[in-house]
Formats: structure tokens, C-alpha cells, sequence
């Protein structure tokens, strides 16, 4: 339980919150210049107990324990975490543990928990909501802040480009969804030095087209077909791929292009659809504004084209607003708030 924030303050009661510590001095809590982990530097014993200088009983009014959960020494490029279940399976540092022993307590009652993120981490594929990284649900009381260092990147997936319409008269597909960067599930502040970036749909595929030529007294009737174009993959982590031109033109048709492969922050372009066939939609543009790739192009074909994937969000927050947000990282993307992520 955090201390109180007036009257007087034990010593007891500073060591049941934070430990003892190994010298048994109140000195011991200025954490010999504040402790190193992930890409926090001169971390206090909490915000505002000193870590140079005098130290004093009114220091410690309102000071609670401190939990940083680790994200910072994970692999690059994991896909999906998930804070909570990273501290229930222990990947936590207890601020001061090394002067105090203190351990990892049973829940995170009045604590403050910091995720520290310094790593890559991506999304998944086939839906807005899912995230690179979740919250998760903590106790109550918690003080949740989220510390994003310069190395730490978080992307949604990019959707996929559609293909293109077959030759006779086929249909383009459909771009796919682009998924989300930051799930927040529970009321929190972050402090953004790295990147934060949504995951933005994929192109429409191409209609594809035929048609017959000819037919007159001098010239036999000929049918002829050209297939769509893919459409362009969205951006993300992982990127969306290309989607595929059929090559399956017949008569006087021409084939066309797959769609450009997505890319972790750069719309892909649409390929070029045969000569009856319409034309690949190019991805989504990679800004906070965009909602969806381009759709394909008809091209006067009767199948019909592809339309653009949505994209996903840089947050999505369970909560009525949107999160407090510092530091000078990249921020690219929508947020939407009272939504679940997934």
C-alpha cells in the first residue's frame, strides 16, 4: 500500500512498503544515484525519493513501490506481448531490490508498474484489434505507465494486397485489414521516445475483363480476356504481402502485375491490370489520416473490383479517452477509444 501522504511516517513503515535495507540505513534508499534497467536511467526508488543528496521521512509522503515489467531484453521482431502476462510469469524488476531484497509482491495493489519497451515488437494478421503489445487488466490502485525507449518499436501487420480478377470477367479480391500497434486495457500514461505506428490496409485486386472481338463477315469472332492487377500490401510488422495477378489472359488479352510486397512503413503500389483488366488499388499512405487501401480498378470489367483494407490503429483503448502521450517518438496512425483489443 502506498504511504500516507501526511502526519508521521515510521520506518517500519517504509521497510513494509520497499524492503530493509542491506546497510539498515535510510540513506540506502537514494539507490546509490538511482538504478539502470532496460532504457531507464537513474530510476528513483520512486518518482520523487532523491537519489543524490539528503534524504528524509517526508520524502517517502505518497511513495509507493515501483514494478518494471520487461520488454526491453526480449528478442526483436516478437510478434503479440502481452505486460500482465510477462509480470504473472515473473519478467518483472522490483526498484531497490538490490539494496533491500524485496521480491516480486503477490499483486499490484496502490503499486506503480512501468513497462519499460526497448525491443521490436509486431502484430498479427486478419483483424483492427489485435496488437503488438496489450496492457492487460491490473489491480486496483495500480499507477500504470508505459516507457517506450528509443529502441523500442512497436507496428501493427499490414494487410495483405488482393489478387487479381481471373480473365473471365473475375472479381478482384478484397485488401486486407491492417492491425493495431498499442492495446491499452487499463488507465495508463505512456511516454513515447520510439515508435508507435498502425498497421494500414492492403490494395483491392483488379477486375478482370473479356470480351469478343470481331464477328463481322471478314473476321471470325474472337474471345479475348485480361486478368486485374494485385493490389499493393499494407505496411506493418509483418508487412502485408503482394497480391497476384492471375496469369490467365487468353485471346488478344495481355497479362498484368502482382502488386508491390508491403513494407514495414511505406505504401506498395498497386500492379498494373492486363490490357481489358482494371488495375491494382495501392496500399494505404502511411499517415494518421488514411482509413483504407485503394480499391481496384473495374476497367469496365462485369466482375467487379477489389476493395481496400481497412487499416488498424497506433492505440486502442478500452477507456473514454485517449491516453496522456510524451516524448519526441514517432507517432503515426489513428487512435479509437472504448474498444477492446484483442
Amino acid at each position: 500500500m502506498a504511504l500516507q501522504a501526511s502526519g508521521t511516517i515510521k520506518y517500519s513503515q517504509i521497510i513494509a512498503e520497499f524492503g530493509t535495507p542491506n546497510n539498515g540505513g535510510l540513506g540506502e534508499f537514494r539507490l546509490g544515484g538511482g538504478e539502470n534497467v532496460g532504457s531507464l536511467s537513474n530510476v528513483p526508488l520512486d518518482v520523487g525519493v532523491p537519489v543524490t543528496g539528503q534524504i528524509k521521512f517526508s520524502d517517502f509522503y505518497s511513495k509507493r513501490l515501483n514494478q518494471i515489467v520487461d520488454l526491453h531484453s526480449i528478442g526483436n521482431n516478437t510478434v503479440r506481448q502481452d505486460a500482465k502476462d510477462r509480470w504473472n510469469n515473473g519478467n518483472v524488476h522490483i526498484v531497490g531490490s538490490s539494496r533491500t531484497g524485496k521480491t516480486q509482491p503477490p499483486d499490484t495493489i496502490d503499486d506503480r508498474v512501468i513497462i519499460n519497451v526497448n525491443k521490436t515488437i509486431g502484430s498479427a494478421q486478419g483483424t483492427q484489434t489485435h496488437c503488438a503489445l496489450k496492457t492487460g487488466t491490473w489491480d486496483s490502485g495500480t499507477a500504470l505507465v508505459i516507457e517506450i525507449g528509443a529502441s523500442g518499436k512497436l507496428y501493427g501487420a499490414g494487410g495483405g494486397g488482393g489478387n487479381g480478377g481471373s480473365a473471365n470477367n473475375g472479381k478482384g479480391g478484397d485488401g486486407g485489414t491492417g492491425s493495431s500497434a498499442l492495446g491499452i486495457q487499463y488507465a495508463c500514461t505512456v511516454n513515447n521516445l520510439g515508435v508507435i505506428q498502425s498497421g494500414y490496409g492492403g490494395g483491392g485486386g483488379g477486375g478482370g475483363r473479356s470480351q469478343t472481338t470481331g464477328g463481322g463477315k471478314k473476321s471470325p469472332a474472337v474471345n479475348n480476356g485480361a486478368p486485374g492487377g494485385g493490389g499493393g500490401g499494407g505496411a506493418g510488422l509483418p508487412a502485408g504481402t503482394a497480391g497476384i495477378c492471375p496469369d490467365n489472359a487468353f485471346g488478344g488479352g495481355t497479362n498484368g502485375d502482382d502488386g508491390g510486397a508491403g513494407t514495414l512503413s511505406g505504401q506498395a503500389q498497386g500492379g498494373a491490370g492486363g490490357n481489358y483488366g482494371g488495375d491494382g488499388g495501392d496500399s494505404s499512405p502511411v499517415n494518421n489520416s488514411a482509413t483504407k487501401g485503394d480499391d481496384g480498378e473495374v476497367d469496365n470489367s462485369t466482375g467487379g473490383h477489389g476493395i481496400g483494407g481497412s487499416n488498424g490503429y497506433a492505440i486502442i483503448t478500452n477507456q473514454g479517452s485517449a491516453p496522456s502521450i510524451t516524448g519526441g517518438g514517432s507517432f503515426t496512425g489513428r487512435t479509437i477509444t472504448s474498444t477492446n483489443p484483442t
